[in-house]
């Protein structure tokens, strides 16, 4: 997998947590941090779907997932299959 560097400021009350979960858990920061980046992009992924902002073929690129994959994961969080929609 591919990884880029990026610099980004945190509040401190929003990096504590992590810190602290990273260390109970005991992985590093940057695995806590990717692992709650991707988990928070994939519900913001499906809620945009589920609004009708996002085709289920957008959401499977943003997602890096097939349609098929897609599909599973509406299914997943009981998400309506939207037909016929078109990207705005």
């Amino acid at each position: 997998m591919k990884m880029a560097q990026v610099m980004l400021p945190f509040e401190e009350e929003t990096l504590y947590p992590l810190t602290e979960l990273a260390r109970i858990e005991q992985q590093d920061l940057t695995t806590m941090a990717n692992q709650g980046l991707k988990a928070w992009v994939k519900q913001e992924v499906l809620q945009l779907y589920a609004n009708g902002t996002v085709t289920l073929l957008k959401m499977a690129e943003i997602l890096s997932i097939s349609a098929w994959e897609a599909i599973d994961l509406l299914q997943e969080h009981h998400i309506p299959i939207q037909m016929g929609r078109r990207e705005q």
